[in-house]
């Protein structure tokens, strides 16, 4: 399991490493338009009474992407602006690809038990398979439910799986 420290340690790194690829000012700065202002996520207000919006990251315990699922956990923790949780398909130790394991907070079915009314938003990282029956069955739900779903990267793939991209742009992803 790791420890927090380890995961400020890596988010910091994460953002030096960055950084480091900025090659100088950016020159074209402007303010942001009407149109594109329309274009940002809003939240809703939290579900269910809860002070504070309830951000789920989903991992499947055969094989979920280190950066993907490390990194917004660390910053959205560090923050303090959310109470965030990790879920995953079991309550055995999570894969991260290429070399690391964690152990999430919970599983699917304990989150589901603990918050009836579902997470106001889930974070979808790269998954090892896209079509893992138990996330996309899961993210269903959650999106039925209200929960607004973020993707990082190849998690696209599993939000489409779910359906929860049918009838919207897809974001942009890479290829396959």
């Amino acid at each position: 399991m790791l420890s927090w420290r380890f995961l400020a340690a890596f988010a910091a790194a994460a953002t030096v490493w960055a950084f480091a690829l900025w090659s100088g000012p950016i020159t074209n700065l402007r303010p942001t338009t009407k149109a594109e202002l329309a274009q940002t996520i809003t939240l809703p207000a939290p579900k269910d009474g809860r002070a504070r919006p309830l951000i789920a990251i989903v991992a499947d315990n055969a094989g979920t992407e280190t950066t993907d699922f490390l990194v917004p956990l660390g910053i959205l923790r560090a923050a303090g602006v959310a109470d965030v949780v990790t879920v995953s398909t079991l309550s055995e130790p999570v894969t991260l690809m290429p070399a690391l394991t964690v152990l999430a907070d919970m599983t699917l079915d304990d989150f589901t038990a603990a918050y009836p009314a579902g997470a106001d938003v889930v974070i979808v990282p790269a998954l090892h398979d896209p079509n893992t029956p138990a996330i996309v069955d899961w993210l269903k739900q959650q999106h039925a439910q209200g929960a607004t779903v973020m993707t990082i990267c190849e998690g696209a793939w599993v939000a489409a799986a779910a359906g929860v991209l049918d009838g919207k742009r897809p974001p942009p992803i890479g290829t396959r």
